[in-house]
Order: structure tokens, then sequence, then C-alpha cells
């Protein structure tokens, strides 16, 4: 089957409700990824600094706790979503929430995809559950916290059940029947596959995060009005699942050309210090995500930002083998990028 046939495109204000939670913790980690293609709208860049100046201190605490851009917990509920069809209504998304076992919460919490080749399933243990969290490349303070809100049991899950109901009745609602608007504005227009530009734009998707289309049984794609010009990619091979969650405006990312201003962005997003040592370890030999953050003693959250800038850039490509995605340094690309600063520079 070819890949654009497998894929179900959703509109979700729930999703987006959790998007605009993590931007508004996260906007400046999310705008250096968009530096890639563009500026974020001004629209966000103003809600945003407005909300900060509304949000009451201890609510931003809580925000910062389950969408620090170094575990985005409450992020690893898009799976969970999509698995019980929670697309439309955040009334219904809470119910579920409230009835949802621990365990299942604390499950998505850690098993991320970036993590170690075990998963961890119970969570009745301590000592397993703090051998688990030693083996996650997190800093200290998140596995400290991660351990702190598993052990907290049922309150944890009411805090973050209440940080979203506050979130949405105070700063989200006013905004959402437009956002469902651009959402469905998107999927009208990116479900053209007659239009060759859409076309590429999911198949080179395709390619970079290495979907084969015969191991999953679907691949949902819903678009985030805050996440702009980023993008969330998720695979969660309990559920079978594979998920894009793109900004409205990632394609943008994927038609850069390669002018002089394109070429001094790729020329810094090449030599980001961390970025630089990425590349130079990936030349010597293919490396999977955990690996490559173990390598060079980073988070996940780390190497995944890095990562998706690197890709983007087409600079590292990624190749499946025995059910892990590695990545490798596209040498081409490179000398493309050099060729062309040379032409600028060099007469």
């Amino acid at each position: 089957m070819e890949p654009l046939k497998k894929m179900t495109f959703v509109s979700s204000t729930v999703i987006d409700l959790l998007a605009s939670m993590l931007r508004v913790v996260n906007h400046e980690q999310l705008k250096e990824t968009e530096g890639l293609g563009g500026q974020v709208t001004k629209e966000i860049e103003t809600w945003v600094l407005e909300t900060r100046k509304k949000v009451p201190e201890e609510m931003m605490k809580e925000l910062e706790t389950f969408f620090h851009h170094e575990s985005y917990l409450a992020i690893t509920l898009i799976p969970l979503i999509i698995k019980y069809e929670l697309y439309s209504d955040v009334h219904s998304f809470l119910s579920a929430l409230h009835n949802l076992e621990d365990e299942e919460l604390y499950y998505y919490f850690i098993n991320t995809g970036f993590g170690p080749d075990e998963e961890l399933t119970t969570f009745s243990d301590p000592s397993a559950v703090i051998s688990f969290l030693n083996k996650l490349n997190v800093p200290e303070t998140e596995k400290w916290k991660l351990s702190y809100l598993i052990f907290d049991g049922p309150k944890t899950k009411q805090r973050l059940i209440k940080l979203i109901e506050r979130f949405y009745y105070h700063y989200y609602e006013s905004v959402e029947a437009q956002i469902v608007k651009d959402q469905q504005k998107w999927i009208d227009t990116m479900t053209d596959f007659t239009n060759e530009r859409t076309k590429n734009y999911f198949n080179t998707l395709n390619k970079q995060f290495v979907i084969n289309v015969e191991e999953w049984e679907k691949v949902i794609v819903t678009p985030s009005y805050f996440m702009d010009f980023s993008m969330l990619f998720m695979s969660i091979r309990k559920i079978n699942l594979t998920a894009y969650v793109p900004g409205i405006r990632h394609i943008e990312v994927q038609d850069v050309g390669r002018g002089e201003k394109e070429t001094l962005e790729s020329i810094r997003t090449m030599t980001d210090e961390k970025r630089f040592k990425m590349l130079q370890l990936l030349n010597k030999q293919p490396m999977y995500g955990y690996e490559l953050a173990q390598h060079l003693d980073v988070s996940n959250s780390t190497i995944s930002h890095h990562l998706s800038a690197l890709v983007a850039r087409q600079f590292v490509q990624a190749n499946r083998r025995e059910n892990k995605v590695y990545y490798e340094v596209n040498q081409e690309e490179i000398k493309q990028v050099i060729r062309s600063l040379e032409r600028l520079l060099i007469k």
C-alpha cells in the first residue's frame, strides 16, 4: 500500500490544547527549531506573551512540571488521545483521564520511544521503577520528578486533570473555534494528493522518519495551530500507532531552497556545538536515538530536538534496522552546503 493511502487525517482541538500548553512553557525552545523555516506568527507570539502575564505563578509551576522541555510528560498523552479517539471534545478527554488506570498514565509518561530497549509496565515495585528511571536519558531532576509523580499515585493524575481543565477554560476556549477552522482548512488543502507539493511533503516525512507502511496499522496526521513551524512525531509499537502532529506551517520548512539566506541557516544548523558533535559521532557509525544520547550524555529531549533540526536540513537520514531507527550522516547534503558556501565566498 502507498504511504499516503495509509494516512488518516484528523482535526483535534484536544491535541492542540496540549500543544498550546507546551507552547506557553517552551516558546523559546520551539522558536529555535522554527528558525529553520521562518518566524513564528505574530498572533502566536502575542498570545504566548499575554497568556504568560495572566497565568498565576502556582499554575505556571504546574505547567513547567508537566510540560518541561526535558520530559514533555503531558505531551505523551497524545497516543492515548488517538487510541481512544478523544480528538474533538475536551470534556470527554478529561472524563477519560478520570477513569484511566494510574499505571497506564505512567506507562505513557516513560515509554516515549527514546528510552532503553525494555519497557516498564508495572509500577508497584519501587526498586524496579527507580532502576528503570536511572536508564532514561533525562536530567537527574527530571528522574526525581518522575519518581515522585509515580509514587504520589492518584494525586498526580488529579493534578494533571485540574491543570488541563483550568487552562482550557481560562486561556484556550476563547480561541478554540478559530483553531478548529484553521486545522480543517489545512486538512482540506493537504489531502489533495494531486498537488505535487503536498504529496512530496508527506513522502519526505515518511522517508525522514522511516515509516514502513506494511508495519503499521495506521498513521494518524493531526495538524496543530500552536506547533506552527514545528512538528511532533511519535511511534508506539505496543498500540501499533504512528502519528504526526505537524504545525500548520511546517510544510514551509520543507520548501526551503538553497539561496544565500538558506545556506547561512544550514551552516548555523550544522555548526551548533551539540549538532556538530552529533554529526562527528554519526559519521563514524550509525546510532539510534537512545545510544546517541548515552554517548553525548544529554537528555532524550535534547537529542530529539537536535535530530529534528538535522533531519529537517537533510544532514542526517534515518534507516530502520531490527526494530530500531538508526541515524547516519548524509555526506552528500553536507558537501552541497559547503559547495554553496564556497560559491558565496570564493570567486
